[in-house]
């Protein structure tokens, strides 16, 4: 069986200064300038041709499947235009980053780093020795008649000392770092999303609603909904894409073959359901946040 390597936290690559660079990282720039470079190919493209082929067919599909996903949740052609460049962002880099982790060589191409691991033994030293101390017990060996010498002997007692010595060993060896690893699966990424999700409902909501947004707070259980949003939107995404990964390694470690590519199948689509979770739950709650209570056909709508 070929050694399995799981980490839950993203291992630095290189250095940039004192900014540490990790994997996770290394795939998400990545991935970003992969859009970045689809869309301006996209944008030059829709210029030079009138019948979109291909790539371009596929990609307009795409903007216009999820434009009339958005716009048929808010009713509303002002706040469709506001909220959909965020529910496409957060599909597109999500979806990407979530299926570069299955990209072969991501997560098992990279090098061997050294490391010291020390390890701590404690050793106990014990020592006996006699209790000096001018009193004794008399002991009796024998029991005297009336008239006899009786005999006695002292019974000394002995101190049993403890002394713990730590020895503290130290032992080179190496650990494997990929070059890459998804960015989806990083909690660190992840938080980062949830928070940009969360923020953004906010400044959503005081776009649309202004001042009055605040008043929804007034409940103490909004409090509690919106850190319970940041908790779950983190924790959901990073779950999933980090238990698929480990799935994958492990089922390639125990059958190398035929196996993993049932769970390969798996994965794309969970990368496909997870991506498409996050960016609908960021519509609906930018949504929910641009409404006013008790105002269902409030100004804005056109």
């Amino acid at each position: 069986m070929s050694a399995i390597h799981i980490s839950v936290s993203a291992e630095t690559v290189f250095h940039i200064g004192p900014f540490a660079i990790t994997n996770s990282i290394l795939a998400s720039w990545i991935v970003s300038a992969l859009i970045i470079s689809i869309a301006l190919w996209a944008n030059a493209n829709v210029k030079r041709t009138k019948k979109p082929t291909g790539l371009q067919n596929f990609l307009e599909m795409l903007v216009e499947g999820l434009y009339s996903f958005t716009h048929g949740i808010t009713e509303s052609s002002i706040k469709t235009k506001a909220i959909f460049p965020f529910v496409f962002s957060f599909f597109i880099f999500i979806i990407l980053n979530n299926w570069f982790g299955l990209v072969p060589g991501v997560g098992t191409i990279g090098f061997n780093e050294p490391v010291e691991e020390v390890t701590e033994t404690e050793i106990e030293h014990v020592t006996t020795s006699p209790l000096e101390s001018t009193n004794f017990v008399p002991t009796v060996y024998a029991a005297a008649e009336e008239g006899e010498e009786v005999e006695v002997v002292e019974e000394h007692t002995t101190v049993e000392t403890v002394e713990t010595e730590t020895v503290v060993e130290e032992e080179a060896t190496t650990k494997f770092v990929p070059f890459l690893r998804a960015g989806t699966a990083d909690i660190n990424t992840t938080l980062a999303l949830a928070l940009i999700s969360c923020v953004s409902t906010w400044i959503m909501g005081i776009k649309f609603l202004g001042v009055h947004y605040f008043a929804r707070f007034k409940n103490p259980l909004e409090l509690i909904s919106e850190f319970s949003r940041l908790i779950s939107f983190t924790f959901r995404l990073f779950g999933n894409i980090f238990a698929g990964e480990v799935l994958l390694v492990v089922m390639m470690a125990l059958v190398p073959v035929i196996v993993p590519s049932v769970f390969y199948g798996l994965e794309v689509f969970v990368g496909l359901i997870q991506a498409f979770v996050f960016a609908i739950l960021t519509l609906v709650f930018m949504n929910l946040a641009t409404e006013a209570h008790g105002d269902d056909n409030h100004a804005h709508q056109a």
